[in-house]
């Protein structure tokens, strides 16, 4: 009797008994603890690399983009590639991008929408893969266990060229602009400097004009301040540019030189560089549609003869030139490497392209790798003018209609002028280096 109550006590005891119970409960939730802590791991890896890859998209289509701007379309998707691959290693990542991975076309700023169009210097899109078709899809660590292998991870961008409106038109330094009094400045007119602007008293600036410095507080103003120039106030904003086409303008002149370059204009019809001897040009020593090129030793300067009509022809030279008066320029480029204070010049009534009240083509370009400083009398209607140092001018009161006037040293301009903007209309053939910016 005594060992079958001590056997029922026993066994009692045995039922009542939980603690195999928490055994059994925690492998459960250690279990299920598991399988979250490997998605929360696979996830945040995931994480992880969906942002190395889109850090890789937008490097590589910023590089095809920015090499298209002078090489084939060949060479800008290699470049993309080289690009892709130096962030994502094959040996690491697979081959997360070929050539074909990568397209040129254009892009709808208003739809949003890239367009896929061959040779084309507008937009380019890209594609970043790790994928189980591509051979590189990434591999989970955990999750393995409840069937996902795998992610599939795409990510791409797409980049479009732009070239600030007020680089397009306008006044811009990389030092002063300094602009004397009773100017006005009309609708898609821009002025800017990257150091300082002054503005004496009696200017007006209409709706629509686009005024900017890095530190607008440092203007500097009369003592009446925006008082004495209306409009002027609304107009200023802060801002900086990189004047990359300054810093290009030996690119450009060898360019112009260089066969099939796109920066020679479209009515140039012979890439033979026809050599002048001559050091006094008239119209009547140009060749509609072919490159001239005329060479000075040490002082010599040229002449560009009164009421000269430069059409349809490039000049280059490394002289300093100086335009008589009566002297213009449609359809034409002046280049010069001369790079004096007064490289290029004139006294009196130059007029840089066609006065056409903004009609389509007539432009014209004047580049030099110094300053340039006109007298009196500046007419500008579609033209560009490029100078490495200064540009010094007094233009006549009604003889600016879309301009473009870069600077990489400071802007002098005169009193009672009227600044209209053309909205870009007959200056197609000005030179821009065009800037990059990511929109999808």
């Amino acid at each position: 009797m005594r060992v079958m109550i001590a056997t029922k006590t026993c066994h009692k005891k045995l039922v009542e008994d939980e603690s195999g119970g928490m055994t059994i409960l925690g492998l459960f939730i250690f279990t299920w603890m598991l399988m979250l802590g490997g998605l929360a791991l696979d996830f945040a890896r995931g994480q992880n690399m969906v942002t190395l890859m889109q850090n890789t998209a937008d490097s590589a289509a910023f590089a095809a983009m920015t090499t298209r701007y002078d090489n084939p379309e060949g060479v800008a998707k290699a470049e993309g590639v080289r690009i892709a691959a130096l962030n994502m290693p094959s040996d690491r990542f697979g081959t997360v991008m070929t050539e074909l991975d990568i397209e040129f076309g254009t892009w709808n700023e208003v739809s949003r929408e890239f367009t896929p169009l061959a040779g084309s210097m507008d937009a380019v899109r890209v594609q970043v893969s790790r994928t189980d078709a591509n051979r590189n899809a990434l591999r989970t660590t955990l999750m393995r266990f409840v069937g996902i292998n795998s992610f599939n991870l795409v990510q791409s961008a797409t980049v479009a060229s732009h070239n600030p409106a007020c680089l397009r038109e306008g006044f811009v330094a990389d030092q002063i602009v300094d602009m004397q009094s009773g100017n006005t400045f009309t609708n898609g007119f821009c002025i800017h400097s990257n150091r300082d602007l002054k503005m004496s008293s009696g200017n007006t600036f209409e709706p629509g004009v686009g005024v900017s410095m890095p530190a607008p507080s440092n203007i500097q103003l009369p003592n009446s301040g925006f008082t004495s120039n209306p409009g002027l106030q609304d107009a200023l904003a802060a801002n900086r540019y990189n004047l990359k086409i300054a810093d290009r303008l030996d690119a450009i002149i060898t360019g112009l030189q260089t066969p099939g370059s796109r920066y020679i204009p479209a009515y140039i019809t012979s890439d033979v560089v026809i050599n002048l001897a001559t050091k006094s040009i008239s119209q009547d020593d140009l060749i509609p549609g072919r490159i001239h090129e005329v060479n000075c030793n040490g002082n010599q300067q040229l002449d560009i003869a009164k009421d000269a009509i430069i059409t349809d022809v490039v000049i280059i030279t490394n002289c300093r030139t100086s335009f008589s008066q009566g002297a213009r320029l449609e359809n034409a480029v002046f280049a010069t490497t001369h790079a004096g204070a007064r490289s290029i010049n004139g006294p009196a009534g130059v007029q840089i392209g066609r006065d056409d009240n903004c009609g389509v083509g007539g432009g014209a370009q004047l580049i030099t790798l110094g300053s340039m400083d006109f007298a009196n009398g500046l007419k500008v209607f579609g033209g560009q003018l490029l100078a490495r140092n200064n540009i010094l001018f007094t233009a006549d009161g009604g003889g600016v209609e879309g301009a473009s006037f870069i600077a990489g040293g400071r802007i002098e301009g005169t009193s009672n002028m009227n600044m209209k903007g053309c909205r870009g209309q007959g200056m197609e053939d000005s030179f821009q280096e065009m800037y990059s910016r990511l929109v999808q």
